[in-house]
C-alpha cells in the first residue's frame, strides 16, 4: 500500500465520524454508530485513492515500448480489484472494530473520547473496574484470534503487494492473472518495482517471517505477534494514563 494511505485513511475518519456524531454526547449510542459508518467509509475511499494510484501509474510511468514500469494494470482493472475487497469483507471488519473501539471506551473510561467532544457532557454512571472493565477488549482480541485461521483460506497475497519475483514464477502469475480479472500479468517484473524492491521490506513480509518454512504457521505468528503489539499499546497507555492523570 502507499505510503500516505494511512494517513489518508485517518483523516477521512475523523472528518466522516464528526459530520454523523454531531453534538451528541460521549456515551451516546450514535457515536457507536458514527464510529462503525466513519470506519466503513474511510477504508474505502482510501482504497479508492489507492486504486486510482495504482491505475494511472501506467499511463504516467512507461518505457518507449509502452511497457508500464510500475503498477501494470490500468483503472478498469485496479478499481474492480481494490473495491471489491473494501466494500465487503476488509470494509466490515473495520466498521465492526472501530464500533467496538468506542463501545468499549464508553465504558471504560468515556473521558478518552473528550478529544472529539470537548463540550460533550459524560453521564455519572458507575465504571466497572478491573477484570469487568477489561472483559470486552479481551473477548475482542480472543475472537480476532481465533478467527485468525481463516485468512490461510485466501489465495495469493493483497492485489498489488507482489514482489519481482511474483512475476517469475507460475503459481504467483496465476494468482496476479486471476486477482486482475484473468487479464495476462506482465512477462517481467515492471522495471521500476524491479529497481526499488529493497527500499523499503516488511517486518513480517506476506504476513509470515522468512525464516519459517510453513507459511500457515507463520500467518498465525503474525496474528500473535500483532495482538501482542495491541497489548502492549493499551497497557502502555493505561499504565502513562496512572501517572498522568491530569
Amino acid at each position: 500500500m502507499w505510503p500516505d494511505s494511512d494517513y489518508s485513511e485517518l483523516r477521512n475518519y475523523r472528518s466522516c465520524f464528526r459530520v454523523v456524531a454531531g453534538r451528541s454526547g460521549l456515551q451516546s449510542r450514535r457515536r457507536v454508530f458514527a464510529a462503525g459508518a466513519a470506519g466503513y467509509v474511510a477504508i474505502n475511499i482510501s482504497a479508492l485513492a489507492a486504486a486510482i494510484e495504482f491505475g494511472i501509474q501506467p499511463s504516467l510511468y512507461h518505457d518507449a515500448a509502452g511497457t508500464p514500469l510500475y503498477a501494470p494494470y490500468p483503472l478498469h482493472i485496479a478499481i474492480p480489484a481494490m473495491m471489491i475487497g473494501h466494500l465487503t469483507i476488509a470494509g466490515l471488519a473495520e466498521l465492526v472494530i472501530s464500533a467496538g473501539v468506542v463501545a468499549y471506551l464508553q465504558r471504560a473510561d468515556p473521558t478518552l473520547l473528550r478529544t472529539t467532544a470537548p463540550h460533550a457532557m459524560t453521564t455519572s454512571t458507575p465504571e466497572p473496574q478491573g477484570w469487568k472493565s477489561l472483559k470486552p477488549l479481551w473477548t475482542t482480541l480472543a475472537v480476532l484470534m481465533i478467527l485468525t485461521p481463516f485468512g490461510i483460506l485466501a489465495a495469493g497475497s493483497a492485489w498489488g503487494e507482489w514482489a519481482p519475483e511474483d512475476f517469475r514464477h507460475a503459481g504467483a502469475r496465476s494468482q496476479i492473472s486471476v486477482a486482475s480479472g484473468d487479464h495476462a500479468p506482465p512477462v517481467l517484473a515492471p522495471a521500476g518495482l524491479q529497481r526499488l524492491s529493497s527500499f523499503w521490506t516488511a517486518p513480517m513480509p506476506r504476513y509470515a517471517p522468512p525464516f519459517l518454512r510453513s507459511a500457515s504457521f507463520g500467518y498465525l505468528l503474525s496474528a500473535v505477534a500483532g495482538t501482542g503489539a495491541i497489548i502492549l499499546v493499551f497497557t502502555l497507555a493505561g499504565w502513562m494514563s496512572g501517572r498522568h492523570p491530569g
